[in-house]
């Protein structure tokens, strides 16, 4: 299954940012650089295996390749493939 769906936004991070990302409509969100703050989306978050988080997150799917370091809530999965690192409470129904 592809991770961004079709009929969402989309949405890349690249570069070091600091913040709060907060969505109201949905969209899909892919982290490939470091980021810092609060992470709120109405879809999936993929954080890349080059990629840094140091923030809370809440998503219907999270998938971590990278490093997290924070809380994250997921409406409906997490997965975390080999080589990530994950440092923080996790909860999904």
């Amino acid at each position: 299954m592809p991770f961004f769906k079709r009929r969402r936004k989309n949405i890349h991070l690249n570069a070091g940012a600091k913040g709060d990302l907060v969505l109201s409509e949905e969209a899909d969100v892919r982290v490939s650089g470091v980021f810092e703050g609060e992470i709120r989306v109405r879809g999936d978050l993929m954080v890349e295996k080059e990629a840094t988080l140091r923030a809370r997150i809440e998503a219907e799917n999270v998938r971590v390749k990278g490093k997290v370091y924070g809380d994250i809530q997921a409406s409906k999965e997490v997965e975390l493939f080999p080589g990530a690192e994950l440092r923080g409470d996790v909860k999904a129904s």
